[in-house]
Parts: structure tokens; sequence; C-alpha cells
């Protein structure tokens, strides 16, 4: 799916902060960052990141968000209790006979 990314700065993003005014300049950088950037795009980048202090924050949040979630979707335990719970709905869903033909009479 993904590789864990590393944070930018060297201090501890939590998730108990609401979203900053840099949060969506964060998530786009991130994205793009995730690409193959050009070297005016990297440049670019380096001058965001470093111009403020609370873009690093911002960008480290994005980055613990995006980890946790990946630390989520690859959790076997997690994935099993998906599974159950997705083969428990198909089977209730032919009980009550949703995805069956209407019988013509």
């Amino acid at each position: 799916m993904g590789e864990k990314v590393a944070d930018m700065s060297d201090e501890t993003a939590t998730h108990d902060q609401p979203p900053s005014a840099n949060s969506g300049d964060a998530a786009a950088w991130f994205v793009r960052t995730r690409g193959r950037m050009s070297e005016q795009e990297e440049r670019a980048f380096l001058a965001w990141l470093t111009a403020d202090s609370d873009h690093a924050r911002a960008y480290d949040a994005v980055t613990a968000a995006w980890n946790a979630c990946l630390a989520l979707y690859e959790d076997r335990e997690l994935l099993v209790m998906r599974l159950k719970a997705l083969t428990a709905v198909s089977g209730n869903r032919r009980l009550c006979g949703e995805g069956t033909e209407p019988s013509r009479s």
C-alpha cells in the first residue's frame, strides 16, 4: 500500500491538536512529495517547510496521520475483523433477499 514516512522536524506531532491554518498546505505538499518532483518543486517545498516552524509541525501532523492510517490498514487483526464483518453483512443480505432476482410468476 505505502511506506511509513519520516517526520520532517524534531518535534513530535500530536493528534490532540486541531488542524492549523497550514494544514491544507501541508496536506498538499505531502501529496506532492509522494511523487516525483522537479528540482524547482523540491526547492519550493524546502522553502515552504523552513519558512515557518508551524509549517514543519503541520507537515509532521499530516505525516503522522498518514502513518497512523497506514498502520491500521496493514494491521492483520483489523483485516481479519473487517473480513468477518463483510462476510456477515453479505450473508445477512442473502437472508433478506437482497441481491437476488425477483421471482417471475
